[in-house]
């Protein structure tokens, strides 16, 4: 290299160092797939995406300019824990905001974080960075212009979280790799009917994550393959992974249909009585005896300790959605007494029958293993399909693995499809399916 073009390449580097001075964020690009996001004025935004796609890296970036050009803005980043508050959302934020923008004393630490967990600017804008590990009470009284959360939200921290949007009507992102417990709660706002949340689904790929050579992209995709119940979350971005020792293996995408099909369907309700939130449960189940199909259209989950009117109101509006009273059921199973359910002398049917106008009769529970089998069954040879949007029947069929949680869903399930799946005589395979 000559010295006129070592001197010009020399100037070019100091350029860009004062550039990077001015403003970290004049060498940061979004991934094709974040660009939307990166430019957008939404409000509402929910960026699910794969690991290492770059959504808490996207997301500072954004936050920053924001601040940057927002003076007295006050804004919230609320992460997993502290630890990750400070090597992840904190440590992004250093590397997006413009040193000269800081308020004297206002730094960064790899091992503290940041001076009081709050970035302050010297146009007044602030960023609290706070965790899913404090007390809800510990996120109210502040009035904020945005709000994002970095991985998925804990329920009890939500609305203490996002009522503080009200009064200055503030943007809200969540950016999650949906790794852990489902969140079915959060899925349903997300999903909603008319739902303002606009969702960004990024997979983990090369064109997703163009910074990645095909190499580093192959290794991290052998790598995640040794851990399939996590597999989908982390590289295909999906809401929820499969469960490990499930019993419903026969259960995939596939078994979600969109809508009930034609045809001359039998009706039959399925019932767990149990106590507290989400264990009274009722399935509704329907069958087509010639063509020997089923398919599960709908369902009642308690949302909190009920009383036999309560269960039997909620049964009732569930067929209501249709069009249907409990008249248009022919075949009624549900478990047998739960103690603090029933009345002395009645077992839970007979007071829930009495509310319905309708007989329950006892499922034959003597082999749990043989009616999760014929499920599981008549999964595996497309005889029994589920309806679109049943969280909680999904979450049965993904998760239940045999023990108590998803149990009462399942066992709801059980009590109505055994005995029609045992007359359709479909076991003729026998065990080989069970696995």
């Amino acid at each position: 290299m000559t010295p006129k073009a070592l001197a010009r390449l020399s100037a070019k580097v100091a350029r860009a160092r004062r550039s990077l001075v001015r403003s970290p964020r004049e060498a940061f690009t979004p991934s094709p797939a974040l660009a939307l996001f990166y430019g957008s004025l939404r409000r509402r935004e929910l960026l699910r995406t794969a690991n290492r796609a770059g959504k808490t890296t996207t997301c500072a970036a954004k936050l920053a300019s924001i601040m940057e050009t927002t003076p007295g803005g006050r804004y919230r980043g609320v992460s997993v824990d502290y630890p990750q508050s400070r090597k992840a959302m904190g440590l992004k934020m250093a590397e997006m905001i413009t040193p000269s923008a800081l308020v004297t004393g206002c730094n960064y630490n790899q091992t503290r974080g940041w001076s009081h967990n709050l970035i302050r600017l010297k146009n007044g804008a602030s960023m609290q960075i706070m965790n899913n590990t404090q007390d809800p009470q510990s996120f109210e009284g502040d009035a904020l212009d945005g709000l994002w959360f970095d991985e998925p939200p804990k329920q009890q921290n939500w609305l203490p979280n996002v009522s503080r949007l009200v009064d200055r009507s503030g943007f809200l992102w969540v950016s999650a790799t949906m790794v852990g417990r489902p969140i079915k709660w959060f899925r349903q706002i997300a999903e909603a009917e008319g739902s303002p949340w606009r969702q960004h689904v990024v997979n983990f790929s090369k064109e997703t994550c163009p910074w990645y050579t095909d190499v580093q992209i192959a290794s991290w995709l052998a790598e995640a393959k040794a851990a399939p119940w996590e597999y989908e979350q982390r590289i295909n971005a999906a809401w929820e992974g499969v469960a490990t020792g499930r019993r419903y293996t026969g259960y995939t995408d596939a078994s979600i249909i969109p809508g009930l099909p034609p045809g001359r369907w039998e009706l039959g309700v399925g019932i767990d009585h149990g106590e507290g939130g989400g264990n009274q449960v009722a399935v509704l189940v329907a069958w087509d005896p010639v063509g020997k199909k089923m398919i599960l259209i709908d369902e009642y989950i308690s949302e909190g300790p009920t009383t036999i009117e309560q269960d039997a109101r909620g049964i009732r509006l569930m067929l209501e959605r249709w069009g249907w009273g409990p008249g248009n059921v022919t075949d009624w199973r549900g478990d047998t007494n739960s103690a603090g359910k029933g009345r002395v002398g009645f077992t839970v049917n007979d007071l829930l029958g009495r509310a319905l106008g309708v007989r329950i009769n006892t499922p034959d529970k003597r082999s749990v293993e043989t009616g999760e089998f014929l499920v599981n069954l008549a999964l595996l040879q497309g005889r029994l399909q589920v309806l679109k949007g049943l969280v909680a029947v999904d979450e049965t069929m993904r998760y239940y693995d045999g023990t108590e949680e998803y149990k009462h869903t399942s066992d709801a399930i059980r009590y109505l499809a055994k005995g029609i799946l045992a007359s359709w005589d479909l076991s003729k395979i026998g065990r080989l399916y069970w696995r």
